[in-house]
């Protein structure tokens, strides 16, 4: 989780007496921030009304940095847990429709802020696309991601993940970008 301690007086409202904000940790899961300061990022999914998986990353960390991270994302197949059985599934897979690579693409470490959306670029991809990957199948990373589907912004979120949610396009053979 992100932690954010405040280094000024307020010009946020609700924000007490913090102007000046300090995001630590940014590498962990840069959409906390936006869950901590009451953006309730999960909600994407149930607005949107699909079953979403959102991995995030960002350019810049916490710490120190020579040059801005590069860019990957964990897309690993797991068990599921079975509550009528009481264990977990004997076949890993993704479980997810649709995911939803969220990317802090902000690179200015003085100006960074997650809450703002604009700093933000998402791009969405139908789980079968990351199925009928040869290559890893653990990971993706984001020069992949680009060759697979465009980048868009909130706004245009929505509409990115109702066309991926979509079987027709991947049925009739037409790339998804």
């Amino acid at each position: 989780m992100i932690r954010h301690r405040c280094c000024g007086s307020s010009t946020w409202p609700d924000a007490g007496t913090c102007s000046t904000w300090r995001w630590e940790s940014l590498a962990r899961s840069p959409l906390d921030a936006i869950a901590d300061e009451g953006v309730p990022i999960r909600a994407i999914a149930v607005v949107i009304g699909r079953h979403l998986d959102l991995p995030s990353a960002a350019y810049l960390q916490s710490w120190a940095q020579k040059e801005v991270s590069r860019i990957s994302f964990n897309t690993p197949k797991t068990l599921a847990w079975d509550a009528d059985g009481g264990g977990f599934a004997n076949i890993a897979r993704r479980h997810a429709q649709v995911y939803v690579f969220a990317l802090l693409a902000h690179t200015n470490k003085a100006t960074v802020n997650p809450l703002d959306l604009d700093q933000w670029v998402f791009y969405v991809l139908p789980t079968a696309i990351l199925d009928g990957r040869t290559r890893s199948q653990q990971s993706i990373t984001l020069r992949t991601l680009e060759t697979l589907t465009t980048a868009v912004g909130f706004a245009e979120l929505r509409q990115a993940v109702n066309l991926a949610a979509d079987p027709a396009p991947l049925s009739s053979g037409k790339p998804f970008a």
